[in-house]
């Protein structure tokens, strides 16, 4: 089962789950609001409106301006640039996502290696790479690279994550992808959370929408006590992880008992006569017996 089926499965269609940046069985504690950290005040609205007015209203919002931009994208007479980024990815970041301290930079240089980060948020803890629609997050360009090498916003990201001590988390877009990355000292096994933005938005799926707005809020990156790792996405991520540890625990202690019981419910059963000889004259091994137990467990979970 993919990580992609798996975020289906709980309620999402337009949102995927790569790696092991966050379990997708999360997702529906925080929908849910019943995640740590996840009163009004904790996404920094003012007194008066709940959650789930602010994510109406956000909706109303990026649905427009994703109409607005969507119809920019089939002229040919326009900035690219200032439709796609400085319109429309800028809006939903800073109006809509609560980025309000969006502010676009320079490259970035560390360890004489350089990159091209685009924008910095949330007391410019949260790198950013905004593009437009003719780059593809995963396809390597001269824009986002270094001398001399080609790299994809994607890797742009990643990358300068894995070097900073002082960013956990970051964010790429082309305006029709949005996703989420936090450090991870693997290239080869990408991890992050990807919104479906053009789906979510054509497709009407507001739960998935409510779902992006509740994980990717600035509120959640801001760093605490100064310390990037003290954020709540952060907390978020090692409950999630912890509870996922106590289920499998849980889960062993289950299989244990389960072969077991089916291991001597077969042999105590008088149908079975055959195999309790099979056993007893050493044509079926226990090792061999076991290993047929395993799979049939497995099976039924």
């Amino acid at each position: 089962m993919t990580l992609r089926k798996k975020a289906q499965d709980v309620g999402f269609v337009a949102l995927r789950i790569e790696g092991g940046i966050l379990p997708a069985e999360f997702l529906q504690k925080v929908v849910s609001l019943k995640a740590t950290d996840q009163k009004a005040s904790d996404y920094r609205l003012p007194k008066g409106p709940t959650i789930k007015d602010e994510i109406g209203r956000a909706w109303r919002i990026a649905s427009a301006e994703w109409r607005e931009f969507k119809d920019c994208c089939q002229r040919t007479d326009i900035d690219l640039q200032k439709v796609g980024v400085d319109g429309w990815l800028r809006v939903l970041l800073k109006v809509v996502l609560g980025h309000e301290d969006l502010v676009e930079v320079g490259s970035q240089l560390l360890d004489e290696r350089e990159f091209p980060i685009t924008h910095f948020s949330t007391a410019n803890a949260v790198p950013v790479v905004l593009s437009t629609c003719e780059f593809q997050l995963d396809k390597g360009d001269a824009k986002f690279g270094e001398p001399g090498r080609k790299r994809s916003s994607h890797s742009l990201v990643q990358e300068f994550l894995n070097a900073s001590d002082a960013h956990l988390w970051g964010i790429v877009s082309n305006g029709f992808l949005l996703r989420l990355l936090r450090d991870n000292p693997s290239l080869t096994k990408p991890a992050y959370i990807e919104a479906d933005l053009e789906r979510i938005f054509e497709e009407e799926l507001y739960p998935d929408f409510a779902a992006l707005w509740l994980l990717f809020h600035s509120s959640r990156f801001l760093p605490r006590s100064g310390r990037v790792e003290h954020c709540i996405i952060e907390d978020w991520r090692e409950e999630a992880f912890k509870t996922g540890e106590r289920a499998l625990a849980n889960l062993r202690e289950g299989v244990e008992k389960a072969l077991i019981q089916l291991g001597n419910g077969f042999l105590h059963h008088k149908s079975n006569a055959l195999l309790l000889s099979a056993l007893q004259s050493g044509e079926l091994s226990k090792e061999d017996y076991f290993r047929e137990l395993l799979r049939l467990v497995y099976r039924l979970l």
